[in-house]
């Protein structure tokens, strides 16, 4: 992690640990109101309801009893006062199934023990029949305050039981808008955080952009250095190269020996080859990279000069230096621009193959209807994986080359395929080694011209 990059990382953590922060809090807080929420929904609404009827229900047997100790027309039957019994004793008994922890659950737990302990007794004496009055009214005399007491005692608990109901809805109402207030601080957080996190990106982004933008200009400075330079060695070199090549004339007429003849007609080609890079380079610096449509330069005569002029170096590093068949074309542009840029991937092939066992070179030629594709592929190790661009920038070199050089020639071939309308490029070949290529356009062919149409007859 970079100095630059660092505070957009920390940003970036940040707003993540806000986000998650807010989350988690509001979890948990979520939890504490859904158990809550289930106490009153389980234990304290079901308690005050089986509270309230039970208490009724004491009540209401406290009534019955009295009316059957009294007598008359309007006594209960035993009947009814059993299932009034039975009805508040199983409310009771299924509110302290329910476990509350209150202090008068284990006072209701006796108090009903002894009330129904009574009411059994009495039930016992009415049995099927009236039973004695005196000693129905003595036993109904007796669990009134039994009665009084459980009844009371219920009320407390259901007081108790409604207080912290309200204690619960209480908790449940500040969690939920502290839980609020909380989640919506750390998400203004968040927001601010996202905002100096994007405001640290774009300007990461914008520090990236002109750095691009800066190595665009110096790479374009260099491309105008390059091309000043080769304009100055260009301009200095056609005098000495022009009398060189007087020189091989005058010699070629004064030699006899076949062998030396041969010699010196090579040198001669070789010397004029030279002449056309050097003339064409030349015009090239002059037209400020910009050159006018020329040529047509014959692509067989270009491909088989400079074959001739590397045959001795492929002999050199054993190698085999072969062209694959093609028919005749033309591209538009100088012979000594086309010489010039397939000399460089040629040489290039030549001198990269390194210690492959497969020793070979192949130039292929690609004739499109517009345009026509020259490859060149060698059986060397080849391009390393994500360098195909940058070894066509000026004095970039392969990482780990020992080969001498400046790095101009890839940077030189791209230059004049651009300039001229074309594009250069490379790619890995299908078993080993790279196939290095240029594409240019072909000549513009004049259209062939309309003969004049017969006069009318008058």
């Amino acid at each position: 992690m970079t100095a630059a990059t660092r505070p957009l990382v920390i940003a970036f953590g940040a707003v993540v640990f806000a986000f998650s922060s807010a989350t988690a809090y509001s979890a948990f807080h979520a939890s504490t109101i859904s158990r809550a929420a289930l106490s009153i929904a389980h234990e304290a609404a079901p308690g005050i309801q089986l509270l309230a009827e039970g208490r009724a229900g004491i009540r209401e047997f406290q009534l019955l009893a009295g009316r059957y100790a009294r007598g008359g027309s309007d006594r209960p039957r035993p009947r009814e006062l059993e299932e009034t019994w039975k009805r508040f004793d199983r409310e009771l008994w299924s509110y302290l199934a329910l476990e509350p922890s209150t202090a008068e659950s284990a006072n209701l737990r006796r108090s009903l023990t002894e009330l129904n302990q009574k009411i059994w007794r009495l039930l016992q004496v009415i049995g099927p029949g009236d039973g004695d009055g005196a000693e129905v009214a003595s036993l109904v005399a007796d669990l009134g305050p039994t009665a009084d007491a459980t009844a009371r005692i219920s009320l407390r608990a259901l007081e108790t039981t409604a207080h912290r109901s309200e204690e619960l809805a209480l908790r449940i109402d500040g969690t939920y808008h502290g839980s609020m207030l909380i989640a919506f601080s750390l998400d203004v957080v968040s927001i601010l955080l996202s905002a100096i996190a994007a405001w640290l990106l774009h300007r990461s982004l914008r520090r990236q952009a002109e750095l691009v933008e800066a190595n665009e200009r110096l790479n374009a400075a260099r491309a105008d250095e390059l091309e000043q330079f080769a304009g100055r060695v260009a301009h200095d070199i056609l005098g000495p190269l022009t009398t060189v090549t007087f020189a091989v004339d005058a010699v070629e007429r004064s030699i006899h020996d076949e062998h030396d003849a041969r010699l010196l007609t090579r040198g001669r080609s070789s010397a004029m080859r030279v002449k056309e890079i050097v003339q064409a380079l030349l015009d090239f610096a002059r037209s400020g990279a910009s050159p006018e449509p020329r040529g047509p330069a014959d692509v067989r005569a270009v491909v088989d000069g400079v074959v001739d002029e590397l045959s001795l170096e492929a002999q050199s590093c054993k190698a085999e230096l072969c062209v694959e068949p093609f028919a005749p074309c033309a591209v538009a542009c100088a012979s000594g621009i086309l010489t010039s840029m397939l000399s460089n991937l040629a040489r290039n092939a030549l001198k990269y193959l390194g210690n492959s066992i497969e020793r070979r070179v192949s130039i292929r030629v690609l004739a499109r209807d517009t345009r026509v594709c020259i490859e060149v592929q060698d059986s060397g190790p080849g391009v390393p994986a994500g360098t195909e661009s940058e070894i066509f920038k000026p004095y970039v070199r392969l990482p780990g080359s020992t080969r001498q050089g400046l790095g101009l020639g890839l940077a030189i071939v791209k230059r004049f395929a651009d300039a001229h309308g074309g594009s250069a490029g490379v790619r890995a070949a299908p078993s080993r080694g790279s196939v290095f290529w240029f594409e240019l356009p072909a000549p513009i062919q004049p259209s062939p011209e309309r003969s004049p149409s017969p006069a009318a007859p008058p």
